[in-house]
């Protein structure tokens, strides 16, 4: 038995030197990676900041990797004693001259555990160390990667992988914020927070300051300017106010996703991006205002961004065009504020730096993000001026007429990121103040006139994307969907014991604009399946089904369920609802009318109606 002990105490003693081994093993093939960038460096195969950046990576592996060999061997074969204390066990235990007394009193002070008390643990370790590891790793990987990508004298074309892990670092970084400190720690950090550190602390890295000018009365002057809108001139009359210069402060980077109600919301394990979004009553009271039908803004909400003015992963909705892009760095080149041109960096960033528009370049949905950041690190200015933001895609270089007059293209961007409202009352200021010929846009847009409004809006080439002819097609749909003046009336003309026949009208106005036939069963107490339904007003809406198709259901109708208006010819194919067809004749010679054409009557009738609409039945 004591040799079985010796031989088992041998091997535990080798597999230690075997873990330690390793483990110096690992920290000296670290040390020389770093001999190999010293090297590198002095021989100029790599800069200071990667050298910096490679450095800070390879010193934290070599200490977190002797931190987490000690805390294991700490731990899991030490069972929480330093060698010291396991000493003095030993001795104790081999101690029999004590008194009962002191040796209960030895035992209860010198006794060692029997297992790892964290053995359920991660790695058997307290808990907290792993993920206190693992967010100190992330801070120093976004560090070094922050370092790595300030060594570039030029822009690289593998810059995807920059902003990637960017991306990555800081999503984690505010995950790793929200679980130690909660959700509401991450409101301090917000831009539009009080006293957010953001706002105290990064927001004002590198401001440009005017030079200051003495107060003056202010003094208001109408002068005409140009503003473009999406792509192309035209002529804007607006008012400029003489007022002290301000100084100018460079926004945080466009990356960051900034949310309308809450940066991240914490619900358990999950984060959740939540947005503040429009409704009807936002865009019917804007409506209103500019007296513009309500179907009009909602086609070009439609054919500008589709529905939401955000992506699904909470970033605004946005659309980098190049060519404008190189018209504003054209212009910076020759006032003086920017050293290269566009041609300077055409060949090279070919995706984002192009002097003629076109979509070849066009990324999907949020990696247009991957086209902005490389331009941001160009120009930034330039960069938010030359893409289209929101919900109705307003260009940034239009930013005065949307309302910031007096303020930079930066305010604007930012105020994109908040909300749907802040799209929506952009979008109201851009259409009253832009002028083409003669008129703003909202006098375009009262009119129905897409051409003029697609021109101005969208440019010169909206033909070549069928621009305005989207946007009559939209609004022809949502007209139809949203209009409040239809009223329709089934008037039952004959019935026997077998069916009732009628006719349904549609007026707009009062004005009859459709008619056709209906066939039902006969009044027998509304009893189900074998009775038509009661005379009444009766809410009607589209739906859909796999046996039906397109066709309406009648809602809240006293004592039956799913009554709908559906095609069919004969009395047998009814159960209570209602069939339409262009006209009555006997098809099936049995001596009672059916409608004919029930199909197509019933195509026109769903083209023809909005979504919901009342019936009187009479």
């Amino acid at each position: 038995m004591g040799k079985i002990l010796d031989d088992a105490k041998k091997s535990i003693h080798n597999l230690n030197l075997i873990f330690f081994w390793a483990i110096l093993f690992v920290i000296a093939l670290l040390l020389s990676m770093i001999v190999v960038t010293i090297f590198q460096l002095i021989f100029g195969n790599i800069n200071v900041y990667s050298f910096v950046a490679i450095n800070l990576i390879l010193i934290w592996l070599c200490l977190l990797i002797g931190y987490l060999a000690w805390a294991i061997y700490f731990y899991n074969i030490n069972l929480g004693l330093t060698n010291e204390s396991w000493a003095e066990l030993k001795e104790q235990s081999k101690s029999e001259a004590e008194s009962m007394v002191t040796e209960q009193k030895l035992t209860h002070k010198y006794a060692g555990p029997e297992d790892n008390l964290y053995k359920e643990q991660s790695l058997g370790l307290p808990p907290g160390t792993i993920r206190g590891t693992l967010a100190l790793t992330l801070m120093i990987g976004g560090l070094s990667l922050f370092i790595y990508s300030m060594g570039g004298p030029k822009l690289q074309e593998g810059n995807s992988f920059i902003y990637d892990n960017f991306e990555f670092f800081k999503t984690a970084f505010l995950m790793m914020i929200a679980f130690y400190f909660g959700s509401k720690s991450l409101e301090y950090l917000r831009k539009d927070a009080p006293g957010g550190i953001i706002l105290k602390r990064f927001n004002n890295q590198t401001p440009q300051t005017e030079n200051p000018q003495p107060p003056t009365d202010t003094t208001t002057n109408t002068v005409t300017s140009t503003a473009t809108s999406n792509t192309q001139p035209v002529t804007q009359t607006i008012t400029t106010t003489s007022a002290p210069a301000k100084s100018k402060v460079t926004s945080p980077s466009v990356m960051e996703k900034k949310e309308p109600t809450a940066t991240l919301t914490a619900q358990g394990d999950n984060f959740v991006i939540e947005h503040k979004t429009l409704d009807n009553d936002d865009i019917e009271e804007s409506c209103k205002a500019l007296n513009i039908e309500p179907a009009a803004m909602h086609a070009v909400v439609q054919v500008e961004s589709g529905d939401s003015g955000f992506f699904e992963n909470g970033q605004v909705k946005i659309l980098f065009e190049g060519h404008v892009f190189w018209k504003h760095l054209a212009d910076k080149k020759a006032k003086g504020l920017i050293p290269n041109g566009p041609e300077y960096y055409a060949s090279t960033y070919p995706d984002i730096v192009y002097k003629d528009w076109t979509r070849q370049f066009y990324l999907v949905d949020e990696k247009e993000y991957l086209r902005l950041e490389k331009a941001i690190l160009i120009d930034r200015d330039s960069a938010y001026m030359a893409t289209s933001w929101g919900k109705f895609q307003i260009l940034g270089e239009n930013f005065e007429a949307a309302g910031f007059k007096g303020k930079t293209v930066s305010d604007f961007v930012e105020a994109q990121k908040i909300s749907e409202k802040e799209h929506l009352k952009a979008f109201v200021s851009f259409i009253t103040n832009t002028i083409f010929k003669g008129k703003n846009l909202v006098n375009y847009l009262q009119a129905k006139d897409w051409s003029s409004f697609a021109r101005a809006y969208n440019g010169p080439k909206y033909a070549e994307n069928k621009y305005d002819i989207n946007l009559e097609q939209a609004y022809h749909d949502f007209a139809i969907s949203m209009n409040t003046k239809i009223k329709a009336t089934l008037t039952r003309k004959e019935s026997d014991d077998k069916q009732t026949l009628g006719e349904l009208e549609i007026a707009e106005s009062d004005i009859k604009i459709f008619s056709c036939k209906t066939l039902e069963l006969p009044w027998l107490n509304n009893q189900r399946n074998i009775s038509c339904i009661p005379t009444g007003t009766y809410t009607v809406i589209k739906r859909t089904s796999e046996k039906y198709g397109t066709h309406f259901q009648l809602l809240n109708v006293p004592d039956r369920s799913m009554i709908l208006i559906h095609c069919g010819n004969y009395y047998t194919q009814t159960q209570g609802c209602i069939l339409v067809g262009s006209d009555f004749q006997d098809i099936n010679q049995d001596g009672k009318r059916d409608v004919i054409e029930s199909k197509n009557t019933l195509i026109k009738l769903y083209a023809l109606m909005p979504d919901k609409f009342e019936l009187k039945i009479c």
